[in-house]
């Protein structure tokens, strides 16, 4: 069958396939062409189908198909096929792209994104490949449409060069870099300039639509230039923020005042333009009607590249319907009126980023100051103007860009800007027109009040220079907002939550927190007045609800808002600095007694609802909040508050406390109560714990005026509460109903974790009196579980039926007894503490089997298999043997480091084994890698516990230590690289341990064979690119054991010479390629720790000389005529005054720092 039938029927297919057939034919499509979409060796059909057709269904799975074989199999396609391709597509691109672009845009998308792909997978491989700039800018020469088309390719060039986290990360980061350095420069002078030019006039096409489709497109690559991810550091994508734009300093071109002119001019033009079209500005002459340099749009026999081939190859995603992403907007269709909505939107966003530039991108202050007053000017313009605010995509970006120049420069800068005053001032007016308007994107109004949040702290230094009028500006707008969350709230319980069409915060934590972050500082300005404001609200709605002029909805939702309100404004104290703009007079009197005015309303409306069966979550929730922050600021540190105060009582007087223990007692019994009645609200006893755990641990230096520092730990406050008490001794009472909910396992290790504090605290007091002596209180506390621990030893029949611990009636107390006892092992800071509880545990440690510990052991032999049983006992044995702040110490004389060690190998091998040979998981994750996990983290820390002596085991033969090692090598090799990389988070523990046992166990590790020593350190490999702290340090150690231990055994004639040999030569590249990528780790910049990567380094150097020599010519080569005559000369002195040994001393010797290049980002080289 010749090529034009094949095509002809291909095009048929695919007409079925994008859903023109019959429900059959699609089928027949489906089987055909998406095999054909996933096999590399059809690649030279897709080329054919690209090089013949001209049905748009066909070019469309072409291009998508093609696109999907060369990312998913590049490395299986050869070169001349990659280069044909990229030639075919670049040149197809410029014959008929402009014929694309007006007929069929989203086709064009494919194209341009199958090119992008190429250039990115092949950027590295050779320096011709990187000559992109010089091929597009033909495109830029030629007529509108090919201009469009060659912006297209660059816009969608610099998406596609931004390092990304997956599979080959490393190698897409340097990638990255590299064009970084020798692209994207040019590609931003490109966009620039365009840009001068439509602002100057000189930019005229007849079509007023391709005008601003073109401007779009200038617009849209100005912005992907600017959020250049320039260090690598790849950014979370969930937010639209970004903290600083760290443009390399060679982009002089940023520093002119003139381009957020531009910006701000063009903005307006989008919106002072006539329908269809944009009007020139007068600020230039006129121009031609076609751009700088363009021929006639007749350009179908021009080739730019010549190519050996007439078809092409292609290189990302799936074929359309396979799985493949949407063409770039760019390519779109958009009415003209939605074009220019998009030009204003990318002008705002461009300016989001100009605010965000790097304060040390301005060498001179002054050049920084003519940015930020254009920025003041600017946006003070579009405010006057109202330019384009009745746009919701706009409004967003315009208060994104508020709060970035705000945020990006302090008070005492703004103020320098003439234009700052008229600026505060109608910022002022747009804020409370927003916040009266309180149904409109609310999330937009956080940038709007963070504006004036961040001026507060500042405010009280700069009272002189600042308008008189900011800080009631800031006062009525924390008054507007206040009165927005009431307006919010009746709407919210007036439509019941359905017809709303926003969030509520209440049921959001993270709007919420932002909210209540943002009013805390706001508060903090003349806050005897937002507190009157507060208190009037309360006594308000509380009114209102017991006149039934509101409904209990209502009521419930409006003093939730104000709860959460109060609990914000105390919180706001918490510095110990209250600035007062107004004067310093408060009618309220101290900001203590006002706070305790608001705190008295809460404290009684919490008695008032405990009666409630039916409290709302949100309002217990609201309680807790401000319990917190009543504790940050009265709990331990109201001395503070109240010294020099002729009646230091008054605060807990107005609570109708008697004194301060009383004040305590109100946090306390409220934490009672919902650890009793509380408990079918998750959130809330989480909540209360964790306050719990506060009130516990928590210790604070106060500073007084009137006597030296002096230390509160409010632990030992909570000794004396009767409430506290009463948990000491009745902490497994049925009355905890929590205790024994399922899905609140997790929550008894922080109950127990508290208590255990206090425990602990209680026995270390002097002042115990009546309380027992230390081991007559730890043993009280802990009969309930002997208790437990009785009973499943006795199920168990000590030992003789284990098989009885299978029972459903076991399962739920043995999850309880270790995740109580991990809570309990947490609070153990001490030697005393640890030993106590190392006592209790191993009761019995002459008599082996015998101590309470083993019944772990019997515990993990029987539920090897259920996740939710062996994953706590693991992590309790985990803290169990952790040496955590040196806490583990033993006699010399004693023998209880190898007792502990022993018994935790006992765990890890009965698990272990059973759980590498078990071959079908539901779950992959939660049935095998989290428990793999943790038993690697149980005995790295028993490893590196530093109280056992491992050289008894060989000496006496004993095989814990060899059986315990080689069972975690295997579970490290059980794991794919893929998995792996997935995981990594949860998997930290897989390095840990490679590390220790790579220090200390060497030949252990080296009796694995040379592929499975070659697949750990390809694990250690990727491991180095790894974002997840330690990680990247600890693969850098791990190299560092190896090498300095081949280098070592070498040429030595034992057993370890031997297999250092056997590896070295039947894996000859695994460190190759580790000495490869560390340059290229350094060279680019992308490893920060300099000293971590020193020491390996020199080892692999040492063992593998002539690969260094090649290594070093190959990234010659890769470098430009500047940069390479640097590199050489870093390499020269990399290895000067080097000799050849390992010692610690050589290896931080050979470390200095030289910065490659000019104008970017510093990037570190060892040298």
């Amino acid at each position: 069958m010749d090529e034009v039938t094949q095509v002809q029927q291909l095009e048929l297919l695919c007409q079925a396939f994008y859903g023109g057939g019959s429900k059959s034919e699609q089928n027949e499509a489906h089987q055909v062409l998406l095999p054909l979409a996933s096999n590399p060796a059809n690649v030279p059909r897709l080329q054919v189908i690209l090089a013949k057709s001209n049905n748009l269904q066909a070019l469309l799975f072409a291009a998508a198909g093609l696109t999907n074989l060369f990312t998913k199999h590049w490395s299986q396609i050869a070169d001349p096929l990659k280069q044909d391709t990229r030639n075919f597509v670049l040149n197809y691109l410029y014959q008929r792209g402009p014929d694309l672009l007006q007929n069929a845009p989203e086709i064009l998308g494919h194209f341009v994104r199958l090119l992008c792909r190429i250039i990115k997978l092949s950027w590295l491989e050779n320096l011709a490949n990187q000559k992109v700039v010089e091929q597009v800018n033909q495109f830029l020469t030629a007529s509108t449409a090919h201009w469009v088309v060659g912006l297209s390719i660059y816009t969608e060039l610099t998406q596609e060069m931004q390092p990304q986290i997956g599979r080959q990360m490393a190698r897409h980061r340097r990638t990255a870099f590299s064009f970084r350095d020798s692209a994207l420069l040019d590609i931003f002078k490109v966009a620039v300039q365009t840009l001068q030019q439509f602002h100057a006039g000189a930019i005229r096409v007849p079509n007023a639509q391709e005008e601003t489709r073109l401007l779009k497109q200038v617009l849209q690559l100005t912005h992907n230039c600017l959020s250049f991810d320039f260090l690598g550091t790849i950014p979370d994508d969930t937010t639209d923020e970004q903290a600083t734009v760290m443009l390399p300093q060679s982009w002089s071109m940023l520093r002119d005042e003139a381009f957020p002119k531009t910006l701000f001019d063009l903005y307006e033009l989008c919106w002072t333009s006539r329908e269809g079209g944009l009007l020139v500005l007068p600020a230039g002459g006129g121009g031609s009607t076609t751009p700088s340099g363009v021929v006639a749009d007749d350009v179908g026999g021009t080739t730019l590249i010549n190519s050996s081939s007439t078809t092409p190859g292609c290189n990302r995603g799936a074929a359309a319907g396979v799985g493949d992403s949407p063409a770039s907007s760019a390519f779109a269709p958009s009415s003209p009126h939605q074009l220019r909505i998009d030009c204003a939107h990318l002008c705002l966003s461009s300016l989001v980023l100009v605010a965000a530039l790097r304060r040390s991108f301005f060498p001179k202050d002054s050049e920084r100051a003519e940015c930020m007053s254009q920025l003041i000017v600017g946006t003070a313009r579009v405010i006057d103007k109202g330019l384009g605010l009745h746009n919701d995509m706009c409004y967003h970006e315009f208060c994104r860009l508020l709060g970035k120049v705000n945020a990006a420069n302090q008070l005492s800068e703004l103020c320098t800007s003439k234009a700052f005053a008229d600026w505060t001032a109608k910022l002022f007016q747009f804020t409370i027109a927003s916040l009266e308007d309180w149904r409109r994107l609310p999330n937009s109004k956080h940038y709007l009040l963070g504006v004036w949040a961040h001026m507060v702290s500042p405010l009280l230094f700069f009272r002189n220079t600042v308008p008189r009028e900011l800080d009631v500006y800031i006062q009525r707008i924390t008054t507007a907002f206040i009165l927005s969350r009431m307006q919010l709230a009746e709407a919210v319980a007036s439509a019941g939550g359905d017809d709303l069409d926003l969030e509520n915060p209440l049921h959001n934590e993270v709007l919420r927190a932002e909210q209540l972050e943002v009013l805390t500082q706001l508060g903090r300005c003349r806050y005897g007045e937002t507190a009157t404001k507060v208190l009037a609200l309360f006594h308000e709605t509380r009114t209102a609800a017991e006149q039934k002029q509101i409904s209990r909805e209502v009521f419930q939702e409006k003093i939730t808002w104000l709860v959460y309100i109060v609990g914000a404004l105390i919180g706001g104290h918490w510095t110990g600095r209250v600035p007062m703009a107004c004067g310093e007079e408060e009618t309220q009197g101290p900001s203590h007694v006002v706070n305790a005015e608001l705190a008295k309303l809460v404290f009684k409306l919490i008695g008032e609802t405990n009666k409630f069966a039916d409290t709302p979550e949100s309002l217990e929730l609201g309680y807790l909040f401000f319990l917190e922050q009543f504790r940050k600021v009265y709990i331990g540190e109201h001395a503070k508050q109240v010294v020099n105060i002729q009646s230091p009582d008054r605060f807990a007087a107005i609570l109708g406390a008697a004194d301060d223990d009383e004040v305590l007692g109100l946090l306390v019994t409220k934490i009672g109560f919902n650890l009793q009645q509380r408990v079918e609200m998750e959130d809330v006893i989480k909540r209360t714990l964790a306050l719990f755990h506060e009130l516990a641990s928590g210790m604070n230096i106060v500073h007084c005026t009137d006597r030296s520092p002096h230390l509160i730990i409010s632990g030992r406050l909570l000794l004396n509460n009767p409430t506290a008490k009463y948990l000491l001794q009745h902490h497994r009472s049925d009355e905890f109903k929590f205790l024994n909910m399922r899905g609140y396992g997790k929550y008894r290790t922080t109950y127990y974790f508290t208590l255990a504090k206090l425990l602990f605290l209680s026995m270390g007091s002097n002042n115990s009196q009546g309380r027992g002596t230390p081991a007559e209180q730890f043993e009280a506390f802990m009969a309930p579980l002997a208790t437990v621990f009785d009973q499943l030893w006795q199920q168990a029949g000590g030992g003789a039926a284990i098989q009885n611990l299978r029972n459903a009636d076991c399962r739920q107390p043995l999850i309880g007894l270790v995740r109580d006892l991990r809570g309990i092992c947490m609070a153990c800071n001490t030697v005393d503490s640890y030993a106590t509880l190392f006592s209790w545990l191993v009761n019995k440690p002459k008599q082996q089997g015998q101590s309470r510990i083993h019944l772990f052991t019997w515990a993990a032999d029987i539920w090897w298999d259920d996740s939710e049983v062996i994953v706590p006992l693991l992590k309790f044995t985990a803290e169990f043997v952790h040496n955590r702040s040196q806490r583990i110490s033993f006699d010399q004389s004693s023998a209880n480091g190898i007792l502990l060690f022993k018994e935790v190998s006992s765990i890890l091998v009965t698990y272990g084994k059973r759980i590498l040979e078990k071959q079908d998981f539901g779950d992959l994750y939660k049935e095998k890698y989290k428990g793999l996990a943790v038993a690697l983290e149980m005995f790295s820390h028993a490893m590196n516990g530093n109280y056992v002596n491992f050289g008894v085991f060989d000496l006496y033969g004993d095989g814990t230590l060899n059986n315990s090692l080689n069972l975690c090598l295997s579970m490290c090799l059980a794991i794919p690289d893929e998995d792996l990389q997935a995981y990594i988070r949860s998997l930290k523990p897989y390095y840990l341990f490679l590390d220790l046992a790579t220090k200390n166990f060497m030949p252990q590790v080296l009796e694995l064979s040379p592929a499975l020593l070659a697949q750990l350190i390809r694990a250690v490999e990727d491991g180095l690119c790894s974002f997840e702290p330690g990680v990247s340090m600890q693969c850098c150690s791990t190299i560092d054991n190896i090498v300095t231990f081949f280098y070592q055994k070498l040429s030595s004639p034992e057993p370890e010479g031997q297999a250092v040999r056997m590896f070295l030569e039947c894996q000859p590249q695994c460190l190759k390629r580790v000495l490869q990528l560390m340059f290229q780790l350094l060279i680019t910049g992308e490893f920060t720790s300099v000293w971590s990567m020193s020491r390996p380094l020199l080892g692999l150097i040492l063992l593998q000389e002539q690969e260094f020599l090649a290594i070093k010519e190959q990234l010659l080569e890769q470098q430009n005529e500047e940069r390479k005559t640097k590199l050489q000369g870093f390499f020269t002195e990399l290895m000067a005054n080097v000799d050849s040994t390992l010692e610690g001393k050589n290896k931080v010797g050979s470390m200095r720092y030289h910065l490659l290049g000019s104008g970017g980002p510093p990037r570190v080289l060892i040298v």
